[in-house]
C-alpha cells in the first residue's frame, strides 16, 4: 500500500530530483546543440513511448478499462502537448503546457495511486509524470518560450474548455476522467476537502497555482520595465 511521504515516496521523489537536476545542469552548462537536440528527443520519444507501453502492459496485465485508462486526465493530455512544444516549439500551445505540469508537480507529490515499489504501475506513475516536469523545465532553459499575463488568462479559459469536454465524454462513457464526478484514490489534495466541495475548491487552487506560477515572470517583467522608466 503506498504511504504518501513514507520513506519510499521520499526517496522517489529524492531520485527523480536529482536526475533531474542533473540533466538540466548538464543541459545548460555542458551540452552542445547536438547535445541538446539529443536530449529533447529522447524525452519526446519517452512520453510517448511511456504512453504506448503503459496500454500494451495494461492490457496484458487483465487491468485496460476505457473508463479509467485513456489519456484524458489532465497530465495524460499534457503528455502529448508537452511533446508537441518539444518538438515544435508552439509559442501558443508552450503556455498551456507549462501551467497544466502544475498538475504534474502536485501528481508525484500527493499521488493518487494505491501501489508501491517495485510495482509496474507505481514505476509508471512516477517516469511518466516527472517526465513531463522534465520537458517543461528544459524547454525553460533551452528556448525563450515564457507564458505572458495575457496567456496565462488563455490558458485558465482553455483548461475550463477543456473540463467541459472532458465532463461530456464522463457522461457518455460513465467514467469519472480528470476527477470530475469523485475524488482519486490515495492520499490526495482532493481527500482533504468534503465530497460536496472538493472539485469547486480544487479549481479555484488551481487557478491560484497558475498565478503563481506566472509571478516570476511578472515580477521580472516589472523590475525591467521599472528600470527601463528609470533609465529614460
Amino acid at each position: 500500500m503506498f504511504d504518501t511521504f513514507g520513506s519510499q515516496h521520499l526517496l522517489t521523489l529524492a531520485i527523480i530530483a536529482a536526475l533531474q537536476i542533473g540533466v538540466l545542469v548538464y543541459t545548460g552548462k555542458f551540452a552542445s546543440e547536438k547535445g541538446k537536440n539529443i536530449i529533447r528527443w529522447i524525452v519526446v520519444l519517452g512520453l510517448l513511448g511511456h504512453e504506448a507501453i503503459r496500454h500494451i502492459y495494461f492490457a496484458f496485465d487483465g487491468r485496460w478499462d476505457y473508463h479509467t485508462i485513456l489519456p484524458l486526465h489532465l497530465c495524460g493530455l499534457n503528455v502529448f502537448l508537452v511533446a508537441y512544444v518539444l518538438l515544435t516549439k508552439s509559442r501558443r500551445a508552450y503556455p498551456v503546457a507549462y501551467f497544466w505540469t502544475i498538475g504534474a508537480i502536485h501528481s508525484i507529490l500527493t499521488p493518487s495511486i494505491t501501489d508501491s515499489f517495485p510495482s509496474y504501475y507505481y514505476i509508471e506513475y512516477f517516469f511518466g509524470h516527472s517526465l513531463t516536469i522534465l520537458g517543461i523545465l528544459f524547454l525553460i532553459i533551452t528556448s525563450d518560450l515564457r507564458p505572458t499575463f495575457r496567456s496565462l488568462n488563455i490558458a485558465i479559459i482553455v483548461s475550463f474548455a477543456v473540463i467541459g469536454l472532458i465532463g461530456a465524454v464522463n457522461l457518455i462513457l460513465d467514467a469519472n476522467y480528470m476527477y470530475l464526478r469523485y475524488p482519486p484514490e490515495g492520499d490526495n489534495l482532493a481527500q482533504l476537502f468534503p465530497d460536496g466541495n472538493y472539485l469547486v475548491i480544487l479549481i479555484l487552487v488551481g487557478i491560484i497555482h497558475f498565478y503563481l506560477f506566472y509571478l516570476p515572470y511578472g515580477i521580472r517583467d516589472f523590475v525591467q520595465r521599472k528600470n527601463y522608466l528609470t533609465l529614460n
